[in-house]
């Protein structure tokens, strides 16, 4: 219930709304108590509890920042899609252009690594500081470590 109270409180305060996820709504909550509290109680599991729909939404967040339409935030060629695969690429020290791409199950895509790049990516959000400043990650280190200190 945690994740869902974050996300309404998210979405009160940039307008965002459930309806906007394009994640689907199958599937039971993963933790027991909630997902038996659920059916106890009539309640369908929606969109919001997701799985996905936290970084749906920051998809979403992403795409009213930069002033981008909110519609197939999801598609490939989408700005949202376009500025997560370059971030990613560049935290895992590898070219967007490389990048082999899939879906995953709720429809966004998602990216495969060899071994040696998921240890880059690793060792860079546990000392996101240790990049040189000619890295092409160093720009990055600031947000990698909010990202850090907040697991």
């Amino acid at each position: 219930d945690l994740h869902v109270r974050t996300l309404q409180a998210m979405f009160r305060r940039t307008g965002i709304s459930q309806a906007m996820l394009a994640t689907g709504t199958e599937g039971m909550p993963l933790d027991a108590l909630t997902a038996a509290r659920l059916a106890r109680d009539g309640e369908r599991p929606g969109e919001i509890r997701h799985m996905c729909s936290g970084y749906h939404a920051a998809f979403l967040l992403l795409a009213r920042l930069h002033g981008w339409p909110a519609d197939e935030y999801w598609l490939d060629d989408h700005p949202t899609q376009v500025a997560a695969r370059e971030v990613v690429a560049r935290s895992f020290g590898v070219s967007a252009s490389k990048l082999v791409t899939s879906l995953d199950g709720c429809g966004v895509p998602t990216f495969a690594f060899p071994l040696r790049a998921i240890a880059r990516a690793y060792a860079f959000l546990a000392d996101p500081e240790s990049v040189r400043s000619d890295d092409a990650r160093a720009g990055l280190a600031g947000s990698v470590a909010v990202v850090r200190d907040a697991m």
